[in-house]
């Protein structure tokens, strides 16, 4: 008896916030609501750090690595890019690589979670071989991390500059037991 309650409950459930949706979308073609304009920041980071590049003579390109879900197998399968590449690649007028991962305004924290664990090793590796790799939340920031690194190429220390980049890459801060029981 209880089994068809809750099938009525849920059924009723899916309908309001159905007719929700269809009474928004409605409002707003009539007006009468803003349309959404930010519904992917990640999105916004991305258009304005390619603004900023192409002006500067970079040329550098989007790569979408998708995942699709296999009912077969039951996992996540890889589409076109490998796990772990970064958003953005390409090179500045100056020949030198360039990979650029993005995250929404305040989300270059999400980047030091577990599950960004191959991301995190992409750009490391491509820093360790003198190249611009930076995860990066704002034009701003891009702008600061590349001058950073340029910085130290122009004084010839590859190291430093290596130092630098590495050092802005957001990892995960391991909490350490003191032993104390406070």
């Amino acid at each position: 008896m209880g089994s068809g309650d809750d099938l009525k409950k849920r059924v009723a459930s899916v309908m309001e916030r159905y007719s929700a949706k269809e009474l928004r979308k409605l409002q707003r073609e009539m007006g009468q609501l803003e349309k959404r304009t930010h519904s992917k920041p990640e999105k916004v980071v991305e258009k304005e750090c390619l603004l900023w590049m192409r002006a500067k003579g970079w040329s550098v390109e989007i790569y979408e690595a998708k995942a699709t879900f296999d009912p077969h197998t039951g996992r996540y399968r890889q589409q076109a890019m490998k796990a772990g590449t970064v958003d953005c690649h390409g090179n500045t007028d100056q020949g030198a690589s360039v990979y650029v991962e993005f995250k929404a305004p305040g989300k270059l924290s999400t980047f030091a979670q577990e599950r960004n664990y191959r991301q995190q090793q992409f750009l490391r590796k491509k820093i360790e071989t003198n190249v611009f790799a930076v995860v990066v939340d704002s034009p701003e920031r891009l702008e600061r991390l590349y001058n950073g690194w340029e910085f130290f190429r122009r004084r010839g220390d590859n190291a430093k500059a290596r130092q630098f980049l590495i050092a802005m890459v957001p990892t995960r801060v391991r909490k350490v037991s003191s032993g104390m029981p406070f």
